[in-house]
């Protein structure tokens, strides 16, 4: 079971494939008597034919649809909104970074005796509301 768990892990589409031929064996084994009996007609044994191929599209179609839903929209969706708002996040921290440097480099003057770096009002200003302006 581990061979197989590792064969198909991240490639959903060997599953969508073992599901369409699951549902073709399945109704071939179901009405292997209707194809290949002599009494039914060769148009019915046709139309038998597509109808059993066309379920197991539509079975594995679903099994697409409500595993990449499930899987991709309901599970992944929220880990990647995190990843976007933490990236957003550090962002804006590099950003405000930036800023505050930008001000220290400006309005900053180090204190000889100290090495403190000491700022005007004009410079706390931009400071505190970002731009200077109240």
């Amino acid at each position: 079971m581990e061979l197989i768990d590792r064969a198909i892990e991240g490639k959903y589409w060997v599953v969508y494939y073992l599901v369409y031929a699951a549902g073709v064996a399945t109704g071939l084994a179901l009405y292997w008597p209707e194809i290949t009996g002599f009494d039914t007609p060769k148009d019915a044994r046709l139309f038998l034919l597509a109808g059993i191929v066309g379920l197991a599209a539509g079975t594995a179609l679903l099994s697409v649809i409500i595993v990449e839903v499930t899987g991709r929209m309901v599970l992944l969706i929220p880990a990647a909104w995190r990843k976007a708002k933490s990236e957003g996040h550090a962002e804006g921290r590099a950003a405000e970074h930036d800023r505050i440097q930008s001000v220290i480099a400006q309005f900053g003057q180090v204190d000889p005796d100290t090495g403190t770096i000491t700022l005007g009002t004009e410079a706390q200003e931009q400071l505190r509301n970002g731009h200077g302006k109240p």
